[in-house]
């Protein structure tokens, strides 16, 4: 049976016979964007920065990972990284990440997720501390996400997350069409 595989390396395929989203540049670009915005440069650096991971397994999860590493350690005037949360795609995984780091370290300023899904944990692990506020209120904690679902965009709307990287769902799957 044909499998085409789209936004994931699969171990030992054939590189002709796949579809890649470029994850990497999609994360990299994200961080770099915040970089160079006013948000960065209107703040007390650097930013005590969280930043979340998917699973180490998933080429998806280990590029959006290398990304943000490559443009926090090429900007320690931004950012001082405080932890990285190994949250194998499972939300409960991430909450209890979440809550740790922010146990550990209460002035956590910046969370970096490669995914929406992880919004969520996120949400709830603020609100425990009193944390989970708009953007611009006392303790608001900056969020930079990737997926641009549809609880993440609510997120933007309602002020509570400063930026989400879209992947091109649509472009993903008619690649991944046009391909078969």
């Amino acid at each position: 049976i044909p499998v085409v595989m789209v936004d994931r390396d699969v171990e030992g395929a054939d590189p002709s016979k796949r579809i890649i989203n470029d994850s990497y540049t999609l994360a990299k670009e994200l961080v770099q964007w915040f970089v160079d915005s006013e948000l960065a440069k209107d703040l007390n650096a650097p930013l005590n920065t969280l930043v979340m991971v998917g699973s180490m397994s998933d080429s998806y999860a280990v590029n959006c990972l290398n990304a943000h590493r490559e443009v926090i350690a090429a900007n320690p005037d931004v950012f001082n990284l405080i932890a990285e949360i190994p949250g194998d795609w499972n939300q409960d995984t991430a909450l209890k990440g979440v809550q740790n780091a922010l146990s550990a370290n209460p002035d956590i300023d910046l969370i970096i997720t490669p995914s929406d899904m992880y919004l969520p944990p996120i949400k709830s692990a603020l609100e425990q501390v009193d944390r989970w506020v708009k953007i611009g209120e006392e303790g608001h904690v900056m969020i930079l996400s990737m997926d641009g679902d549809s609880y993440g965009l609510q997120c933007i709307k309602d002020g509570y997350t400063e930026a989400d990287a879209v992947v091109d769902a649509a472009a993903c799957g008619s690649w991944g069409v046009e391909y078969a």
